[in-house]
């Protein structure tokens, strides 16, 4: 009973840190979609807190056919990528699950 909630912490960063490295490679061809993905990864999180940053990256878009012409400029297109911080204990979810899973009612007469 004392080592559920360390064991839960370690399991949940090990899940964490699969996701993570996951979402940290991909690239999304909006803004949009890489907000999505960092929420997705904010609510994963119920005991740990991370930094997540959107940057853009200039990526070289595919060529289209045939041969370039003499001093073309390759072209670019503008994507986006998660930066992802450290991972750092939530202490106040902590709290909060401690708080909660501290006291369990096995008998009560009130009935309301």
């Amino acid at each position: 009973m004392k080592r559920q909630l360390p064991d839960r912490l370690v399991k949940e960063r090990k899940a964490l840190l699969k996701q993570v490295a996951k979402t940290g490679k991909q690239l999304f061809s909006c803004e949009h979609d890489a907000e999505n993905a960092a929420e997705k990864l904010e609510e994963a999180a119920t005991l740990w807190m991370m930094t997540i940053h959107i940057e853009a990256v200039e990526v070289r878009a595919k060529r289209g056919r045939g041969r370039p012409k003499v001093g073309a400029e390759p072209k670019t297109d503008t994507r986006y990528q998660l930066v992802i911080g450290d991972l750092v204990l939530n202490q106040t979810a902590i709290a909060a699950h401690r708080r909660t899973r501290s006291h369990f009612v096995l008998v009560t007469d009130h009935l309301d």
